[in-house]
């Protein structure tokens, strides 16, 4: 994996985590993309993930938009953020999880390339927003559905296990 880089993520990484109790919201049986936009701070294999949905003309738009506009000190202003991958999108920064290569599918490739997002704008305001989510995480361990904490276990667990991985 590559920072700014987006990912298809393998099936098998939810239906394992779901096992465990973790929740991913709509993660289109493996077919979503995934923006994997920052490598762990301390194990350079872990890498950070936050699913990308399409934007959408309905009632979720307005609750998002009211996610996005809450005051600054309120950590929901850091749920979401909309922007750009190769079309209009909203990041789901609240929906972020660790991971690591054995659970790429393959790279999200547009026009015969991995896309890569180089809006270094966007991506200083997600990794703000991301760094927001991992502190609130650590502060109050699997806080958000998707168990966090767990997961980052897991897969410490795994990469101990994987000698030339």
């Amino acid at each position: 994996m590559v920072e700014n880089g987006v990912y298809i993520i393998k099936d098998e990484y939810f239906k394992k985590f779901e096992k465990l109790g973790s929740k991913f919201k709509d993660n289109k049986s493996g077919r979503r993309p995934t923006f994997c936009c920052i490598q762990d701070k301390y194990e350079k294999r872990l890498f950070w993930a936050i699913p990308a949905s399409k934007i959408t003309e309905d009632k979720n738009m307005k609750r998002i938009e009211e996610y996005i506009n809450a005051k600054t000190s309120n950590i929901k202003s850091s749920f979401y953020h909309i922007g750009m991958t190769n079309r209009p999108c909203i990041f789901c920064i609240s929906s972020c999880f660790p991971i690591i290569d054995r659970y790429i599918e393959r790279e999200y490739i547009v026009n015969g390339r991995h896309l890569i997002i180089q809006n270094e704008q966007q991506n200083k305001i997600l990794r703000t927003k991301l760094k927001r989510i991992l502190n609130a995480e650590n502060l109050n361990p699997n806080r958000f559905e998707q168990k966090i904490t767990n997961i980052k276990i897991e897969l410490m667990k795994e990469l101990k296990t994987l000698k030339n991985y």
